[in-house]
């Protein structure tokens, strides 16, 4: 698809950036996201996702201080999730005209203020509840 690669090369350099700070955690609004992220990723990141069996892949054992989140609509993001973390800044966008995914926002997030993975866990039982 097009757009996957510029999307990992743009999570890439910004894990890369947030990563001198501590453990980042990426999180993606879908699982095409994920496996692009995953797939095309020269840093070996394991992108998750709450969609499809990502769900279950989700590694809770480690704080994470940092969280790239990848949003098709970015909406409130920033808002609603930078009030957890010290700095919250947009960090790129698919920009490639033709990719399906055109616009889908590439959010960092660095110094978390609270532990995130008590968050992540309320979500995955959520989602998982109703499946």
């Amino acid at each position: 698809m097009l757009g996957w690669k510029e999307l990992a090369h743009k999570v890439d350099k910004e894990y890369s950036r947030l990563s001198k700070s501590g453990n980042t955690f990426v999180l993606c609004d879908n699982y095409g996201q994920a496996g692009a992220i995953n797939y095309y990723s020269k840093k070996g990141i394991k992108a998750v996702s709450f969609n499809a069996d990502y769900i279950n892949w989700f590694d809770l054992s480690k704080k994470y201080k940092n969280l790239i989140r990848i949003k098709n609509r970015p909406e409130d993001e920033l808002k609603e999730t930078g009030v957890f973390f010290e700095h919250a800044i947009i960090a790129d966008s698919v920009t490639n005209p033709y990719a399906r995914e055109k616009g889908t926002t590439i959010f960092s997030f660095e110094g978390a203020k609270i532990d995130i993975r008590k968050r992540l866990q309320e979500e995955i039982v959520e989602v998982k509840g109703r499946n």
